[in-house]
């Protein structure tokens, strides 16, 4: 779903508040032993950006690299992933 650029979006879960944008972040919580992939701007206190790429299979891969490495849970957002796969069909 297209949400636009610098669209601020409110979320109770797991994001307090985030921006959406398409550039893919990964983001490292090491109070929490987490990596997380996303195209949210996170802004938790936790969370600490460590790189970001302009697609999600670069992204991925350094996560997975980064978690495997560290011990650490791997996330995504499910929609972020299937997006990035669907555009390459849509090109």
């Amino acid at each position: 779903m297209y949400l636009g650029d610098n669209c601020k979006l409110k979320n109770s879960g797991f994001l307090n508040a985030y921006t959406y944008t398409y550039m893919f972040r990964v983001y490292l919580n090491p109070k929490e032993a987490r990596v997380l992939v996303t195209r949210a701007k996170v802004e938790e206190k936790d969370w600490v950006l460590v790189s970001r790429y302009s697609t999600w299979d670069k992204a991925y891969k350094k996560a997975l690299y980064l978690a495997s490495r560290l011990d650490y849970v791997l996330e995504w957002y499910l929609e972020d992933q299937v997006e990035s796969v669907l555009q390459i069909f849509k090109n």
